[in-house]
């Protein structure tokens, strides 16, 4: 197990110590203020509210969001194929879907979702989560505005 700025892993890559090398949980939570959320960009994009760059951009081909869903939510499946995700869990609870599998995630919590897999949440009614998404490269393109976001249906 190697400890990454307190984050946990049993088998850490160099792309995994580049994207969290710079942040940890109580720092990241600290950017969760309404002063800093309205610096950055606020849009609706399948059924999440998203916040951009909520870091500043302190890193160049990385991109921190912070997303928050309001159940209920049956957050359909979808895969990132160009970017690699971390999910910080900052509040609430929801069930994540990750291909076949369905988990309740609550706060504290880092999930790892490599470009390809599928994933999305599950929210019952008056249920409300929040998270940061650390992409890399970012799921927007910065120049076209394109997402690399793709619907998975599951049977």
């Amino acid at each position: 197990m190697v400890e990454i700025r307190r984050w946990q892993f049993r088998e850490p890559t160099d792309y995994m110590v580049g994207y969290l090398h710079d942040l940890h949980y109580e720092e990241v939570v600290q950017w969760i203020t309404q002063e800093n959320l309205t610096k950055r960009e606020k849009r609706e994009f399948a059924g999440f509210t998203l916040y951009a760059s909520i870091d500043g951009g302190r890193i160049l081909g990385r991109e921190v969001t912070l997303g928050r869903i309001v159940g209920p939510s049956n957050h359909g499946q979808h895969v990132h194929r160009n970017s690699d995700a971390f999910i910080i869990v900052t509040r609430g609870a929801a069930t994540l879907l990750m291909g076949d599998i369905q988990r309740v995630v609550a706060a504290p919590k880092l999930i790892r979702v490599p470009k390809g897999v599928s994933h999305g949440f599950r929210l019952n009614d008056g249920e409300w989560f929040e998270f940061v998404s650390v992409q890399y490269p970012p799921i927007r393109d910065e120049y076209t505005g394109e997402e690399d976001f793709h619907q998975v249906d599951h049977e």
